[in-house]
C-alpha cells in the first residue's frame, strides 16, 4: 500500500487501521515557529504531540492495529490557522485498493478508494442502480496513484449497488476478471471495531 501524505492543517483526515502515513507543514506555517499537532486521544503512534520543523517539515504515524470505525477523533495544531476551525481524525471502514472488491460499509462510515494502477480510473454506479445511488457524486474519477476517502451518507438505504470500474484506454478489469464489483451497505447501527 502506497504511503499517503495529511497536512497537520486539514480539516478532516481519513485513515484506516495499520496505516502508516506521513504529516507535513508546508513552508509557511513555519514563519511563527515549529508547527504541533496534537491529539489527546487519537489512536495514533506515536501519541504524544508531533512537533515539526523548518528543517523537519514531515513526521510518520501509524493508526493503531486496534483502530475501529466508524470512530472519530478531534485534534489541533499549534499554532492555529485562522481558515481551520475544527479538525477530525476519521478511521475508515475499508481501505480498497483493489478496485474489483466489494466495498461493506453502514451509513455514516467511511471508506477509501485507491487508485494503485498506471490508468486513470472512474469509478460509477452500473446503469442498473444509477437512479438510486447513495454517494454524494454521480462518479468518481482517480489519476493513477490518487485516492479519495469517501462518506457514505447516514440515511442510506440499505442495498447492494452494482459498480463500473473503467480505466482511462476504455477497459474494464473487473469485467475481465469476471468479477462484479458492488458497494454494500448494511442496514441498522454500524458495528464498531472492524467489518
Amino acid at each position: 500500500m502506497p504511503s499517503r501524505s495529511f497536512n497537520v492543517y486539514s480539516e478532516k483526515v481519513v485513515v484506516y487501521p495499520n496505516e502508516n502515513f506521513t504529516w507535513f507543514a508546508n513552508e509557511s506555517a513555519f514563519d511563527n515557529g515549529n508547527v504541533t499537532v496534537q491529539s489527546n486521544d487519537w489512536p495514533l503512534v506515536p501519541a504524544t504531540p508531533v512537533v515539526l520543523t523548518s528543517t523537519s517539515p514531515s513526521a510518520s504515524a501509524t493508526v493503531s492495529s486496534t483502530a475501529g470505525a466508524p470512530s472519530s477523533y478531534t485534534f489541533s495544531c499549534a499554532p492555529t490557522d485562522n481558515d481551520v476551525t475544527t479538525q477530525t481524525l476519521i478511521i475508515a471502514r475499508q481501505y480498497v485498493d483493489s478496485l474489483c472488491n466489494e466495498v461493506q460499509v453502514w451509513g455514516g462510515d467511511h471508506f477509501i478508494w485507491h487508485n494503485t494502477t498506471s490508468l486513470a480510473v472512474t469509478i460509477a454506479p452500473s446503469s442498473d442502480n444509477a437512479e438510486n445511488w447513495p454517494l454524494s457524486q454521480p462518479q468518481y474519477d482517480l489519476a493513477p496513484g490518487d485516492w479519495v476517502a469517501v462518506e457514505v451518507p447516514s440515511d442510506a438505504e440499505a442495498n447492494s449497488y452494482l459498480l463500473t470500474i473503467t480505466y482511462s484506454d476504455g477497459s474494464q478489469p473487473c469485467n475481465d476478471l469476471a468479477t462484479q464489483p458492488k458497494l454494500s451497505v448494511g442496514g441498522g447501527p454500524a458495528p464498531k471495531g472492524g467489518k
